[in-house]
């Protein structure tokens, strides 16, 4: 008798459904500046101010002129890699402080670099958004103010004299800027140091305040149109700052390197040699 054929009893398989590809928006990568930022000193207003004095917005500005912003940023990030590790650890005539100082410029740059492409919305928006964290700070300056004066009527009408509230980019430049003075001042003597951080005017939040007027005047700036057709001025001014900052680094390592220093190579920057190159044929 012949066996009976066996029943193929495998079920067919289904064919797999294509998977459907989702597009997801990659976050932007954390730039080099950032990252360092937390393992550096804490930059003081004292050091904030010497630092920046010792380049003119206008010196600024020239180098800013000569060069693309974002071949500047690169080029800063390619030069701080090389030193970083160095300078946290000591380099004879730079402080790891001015390093973070190079860290704040260049994260104010990727910054600039987005408002000026649109990736921060619009001028307007951008100016709005300043405008209302002015206000706070205004706010925060003033009521810190008035806390620390306690019973000092002379301080007290000075600090009414300078509280102006209109919401006005201007007015919240002029008013936050006359009330860091009045903080600056109360900072300065030991007794009124300690009322002033009593009342949160810290360091880093004055700080903070200072960098808020500059921030109101580019997000003013930009709303109202001015700068050129590429980087805009107050790009320029920043990148520019990148660039004599890099400058500095560069001559500080040299030099120590002459004295018989081991200090870590530092880079070929095309930008650096384009503002160089520039500022030999003005002169």
């Amino acid at each position: 008798m012949a066996a009976k054929k066996k029943k193929n009893t495998k079920t067919a398989e289904k064919p797999k459904a294509k998977s459907k590809t989702v597009a997801v928006k990659k976050a932007a990568p954390e730039r080099l500046a950032l990252k360092l930022l937390p393992g550096l000193p804490t930059l003081t207003e004292v050091r904030r101010r010497a630092y920046a004095a010792s380049f003119t917005a206008d010196q600024c500005r020239e180098w800013g002129a000569q060069t693309q912003a974002t071949q500047v940023l690169t080029d800063a990030e390619k030069a701080v890699t090389a030193v970083a590790s160095a300078v946290k650890k000591g380099v004879d005539g730079y402080a790891p402080a001015r390093l973070a100082w190079l860290c704040t410029q260049m994260a104010e740059l990727q910054d600039a670099i987005a408002q000026q492409s649109g990736d921060t919305g619009s001028p307007a928006s951008t100016r709005h958004a300043a405008v209302s964290i002015a206000g706070r700070i205004r706010t925060k300056l003033a009521h810190g103010l008035l806390d620390a004066a306690s019973g000092n009527q002379a301080l007290i009408s000075e600090i009414h004299s300078r509280d102006e509230h209109e919401a006005s980019p201007s007015v919240l430049e002029t008013a936050i800027t006359g009330l860091l003075q009045l903080a600056l001042r109360l900072r300065h003597v030991p007794e009124g140091e300690v009322l002033a951080d009593d009342a949160g005017l810290t360091e880093s939040f004055l700080s903070s305040a200072s960098a808020m007027i500059d921030s109101l005047r580019a997000s003013n700036d930009a709303a109202d149109g001015t700068g050129s057709e590429s980087d805009t001025d107050e790009t320029n001014v920043v990148e520019g700052r990148v660039l004599r900052e890099l400058q500095h680094l560069q001559g500080v390592l040299a030099r120590a390197k002459s004295r018989g220093n081991a200090v870590p190579a530092f880079p070929a920057l095309a930008t650096l040699k384009q503002v160089a190159q520039g500022s030999s044929t003005q002169s």
